[in-house]
């Protein structure tokens, strides 16, 4: 029932409290105007924040919610409103009959190959659309997913579960999220990228398949360093886990488990990966089914309808760590046969990143499947600080750059002071300095600093105004030079849109 003395927010009546949390309470009810049933969030802002936190925070939240708004997604749950009340955030969205992810691992344990897959291609599709409306949801993880009773798989708390916006902790040291489902980069300092929902989906598959996340551990401090260092341990407890059936999303897995987040694939690539994943082991799992396949092994979807109950967006009151819900339990039906399973996986990484030249640094699912892999964006070698490849060529033009410029330094130094020269201690300063720059910032961008990443990008911009300006008055009085002049713009341009535009240049440098 709704708490004493308040019975309506704004024009939706409170019926009943569905579930309260960390980052708010949930409400079912009714919207008159509109004759349906809602679930309606009050936003809690972290304790200790300052006023100036608390109302950039507040202002987010509502912005967030009206982005999340604006996605049309089956994948992703409905935004209907968002308004103000006693100094809160509230949003107002669907309302979903079914349970949790976390609810059906707590009650059936790891679920089948073919329901995981099923699943795993509903939420790329929502991230991606997402995405698309720059909207990150930077809480990804069973809890916040939901088994609908029309058959959705339906990612929740969208965009408002980390209202502070930044990195995984608040200034207060107080955590916002989920630590073993939270992608390294984000216990880096870095804030939410795209690329961190993707790591966090990609914990989320393989807790779906084994049952527990691989990041589980006993303390908040053990769970960050298994995610900043642990290999990723192969699945065992799933019985599909070891056939080939379930090749295709192992693979999906571990290319979404890579600790550097420009090497992770999109959400469209990580649709193509599985495709071609699943093309690629279609014959395995012919020859390996059985003379007597259950409901798995025969192509049929195993059955995850929900039975019963109606649940918001969110979790429900009296939940375990980690935000929980404690429904009634809803076993699943698991047709899949028994018996002993040939074992095609690779071992898993073996040892802390780093540690031996057999195991490459930093990535979590090195060795972890066999397969045709996401070989787009993974790095070639054991470094998780791989360049993009459009960062290397930056690297590389300027450098060019550089060289080019001591040249012409050191020949320009040579004509100081000759009679018939034009040369002069300016021309010489000049081209050194501009050499230094450019030399600076090829080797700065190996910090991955945002800083020099801005500072490059914006002098390549007032480098291509400034030629192209000069370029009007080089046609009228040397048009001999157009030609130098439209390589020397193209050359800055494309400099500069080697950094700008490619998502991945910007993710090296953790700029959304």
């Amino acid at each position: 029932m709704p708490t004493p003395g308040r019975t309506s927010i704004g024009r939706y009546e409170l019926r009943e409290r569905l579930g309260a949390g960390g980052m708010g309470t949930v409400w079912h009810a009714w919207d008159p105007a509109l004759q349906r049933d809602v679930a309606v969030k009050e936003v809690l802002l972290p304790q200790g924040m300052s006023a100036e936190d608390r109302a950039e925070a507040h202002a987010r939240t509502l912005r967030e919610a009206q982005a999340t708004a604006r996605i049309s997604h089956t994948a992703v749950v409905t935004i209907h409103d968002v308004l103000e009340h006693d100094a809160s955030p509230w949003i107002v969205m669907e309302l979903l009959s079914g349970t949790s992810l976390q609810h059906h691992i707590d009650a059936g344990g790891p679920m089948p190959v073919e329901r995981v897959e099923q699943a795993a291609r509903s939420l790329l599709g929502g991230l991606a659309a997402a995405h698309a409306a720059g909207v990150t949801h930077r809480d990804v993880k069973p809890a916040n997913i939901m088994f609908t009773a029309d058959d959705r798989t339906v990612l929740t708390d969208f965009g408002i579960a980390n209202v502070d916006g930044g990195t995984a902790l608040t200034q207060t040291g107080v955590f916002i999220g989920s630590p073993e489902y939270m992608a390294p980069e984000r216990f880096e300092g870095e804030r939410a990228l795209p690329a961190s929902d993707l790591w966090s989906l990609g914990v989320t598959l393989y807790c779906l398949m084994e049952g527990r996340s691989p990041f589980r551990r006993d303390s908040i401090t053990g769970m960050i360093s298994a995610v900043m260092t642990a290999p990723v341990p192969r699945p065992s407890r799933n019985e599909a886990a070891n056939s080939p059936r379930s090749l295709a999303l192992l693979a999906l897995i571990a290319a979404l488990l890579t600790r550097d987040a420009a090497a992770r694939p999109s959400p469209r690539e990580a649709l193509e990966l599985l495709e071609r994943e699943r093309h690629a082991t279609q014959g395995l799992v012919e020859t390996h089914r059985g003379p007597s396949p259950g409901p798995e092994a025969s192509g049929a979807r195993p059955s995850f309808r929900p039975t019963g109950g109606t649940q918001a967006a969110y979790p429900r009151s009296g939940t375990a760590g980690g935000g929980r819900p404690t429904p009634n339990p809803v076993r699943p039906a698991n047709g899949a046969s028994s018996g002993p399973r040939p074992h095609p996986v690779g071992p898993p990484m073996v040892g802390y990143p780093g540690s031996t030249a057999a195991a490459p640094a930093q990535d979590a699912s090195a060795r972890f499947v066999p397969g045709t892999g996401h070989t787009g964006a993974r790095p070639a070698g054991g470094n998780s600080r791989e360049k993009p490849t459009a960062v290397l060529t930056v690297m590389a033009m300027l450098a060019l750059n550089a060289l080019v410029l001591f040249v012409l330094t050191a020949v320009n130094l040579g004509r100081v002071g000759d009679d018939d020269a034009a040369t002069g201690w300016g021309t010489v300063v000049y081209l050194a300095v501009w050499g230094v720059l450019s030399a600076f910032a090829a080797f700065g961008l190996l910090t991955r600093s945002r800083l020099v990443f801005g500072l490059v990008v914006v002098v390549q911009g007032i480098g291509a105004v400034t030629l192209a300006m000069s370029m009007f008055t080089v046609f009228i009085y040397t048009p001999e030079l157009m030609v130098i002049y439209a390589l020397m713009l193209i050359y800055t341009l494309t400099i500069g849109g080697l950094l700008l535009v490619p998502a991945r240049s910007r993710a090296y440098f953790g700029l959304g």
